[in-house]
This record gives C-alpha cells, sequence and structure tokens, in this order.
C-alpha cells in the first residue's frame, strides 16, 4: 500500500511488541525523524505503524553507536 511505499527504508523505533486475538505478534513502530515522534510514543493515532516481525529488518549498528 501508498503507506509502505513511503514508509520503507525509514528508521523506526519500537514502541511495543503486542500480540493479536490470533496470537500474531506485530511491532508498534514510531518514526525516528517524525517531528511528532512523542505523540506516537505517547500512543496517539496517527503517530504508530504496525508491523509483522516478517515486514522489519533490524539496522545494523556501528561501533559508535
Amino acid at each position: 500500500d501508498a503507506f509502505d511505499m513511503i514508509l520503507s527504508g525509514k528508521i523506526a523505533i519500537i514502541e511495543a511488541i503486542e500480540e493479536d486475538v490470533q496470537n500474531e505478534v506485530h511491532l508498534a513502530l514510531v518514526l525516528e525523524d517524525d517531528p511528532g515522534r512523542e505523540l506516537g510514543m505517547a500512543r496517539q493515532p496517527g503517530h504508530r505503524f504496525f508491523y509483522g516481525l516478517d515486514e522489519v529488518e533490524p539496522v545494523a549498528m556501528t561501533k559508535s553507536e
């Protein structure tokens, strides 16, 4: 969908790990560069995005991080 294309390659912070009624795990993500990131961390609508574990990939950390 359009959001998937827009968010592709963006770095996000995992705000929560949630399980639905079908026992599927989803990550609630907040974009690192979102100017409204504090709203996402406060669980406000429009600033959290939900993805399955198979839809995200970890960011490689450098030694300075």
